[in-house]
């Protein structure tokens, strides 16, 4: 999915959408989305919002390309990934992703 918000691109796209997410007054402020992404797969971002991501899966190899660099490590359950605003990002890994997705959201940062 590819949205434009403002003066920017906002990109999304993940081979699954979140199982669970937030609703209500408080996702004004803070989103929550906890993620099972399959195996072997790849995602592309670039949103609007601070990003906490935490994994809590197996440990995996995860690749990414930030700004045309490219790097890989390996992630084990409790690591913590920051992102910033309008980050465009790319990311792939080779087994399962269950991870915890923190967004603060858009609406928050125009204030």
């Amino acid at each position: 999915m590819s949205l434009n918000f403002t003066r920017r691109n906002v990109v999304l796209h993940v081979p699954r959408s979140p199982i669970l997410w937030s609703h209500g007054i408080a996702c004004d402020i803070l989103r929550v989305e906890q993620h099972d992404q399959p195996g072997n797969n790849s995602s592309e971002c670039c949103l609007p919002n601070y990003l906490l991501s935490i994994h809590l899966g197996q440990p995996i190899l995860l690749e990414r390309t930030i700004d045309g660099k490219r790097s890989s490590d390996y992630l084990a359950e409790g690591d913590i990934m920051i992102s910033t605003p309008y980050l465009h990002r790319k990311l792939s890994w080779d087994t399962d992703a269950k991870f915890l997705l923190l967004r603060l959201c858009h609406t928050t940062m125009d204030s």
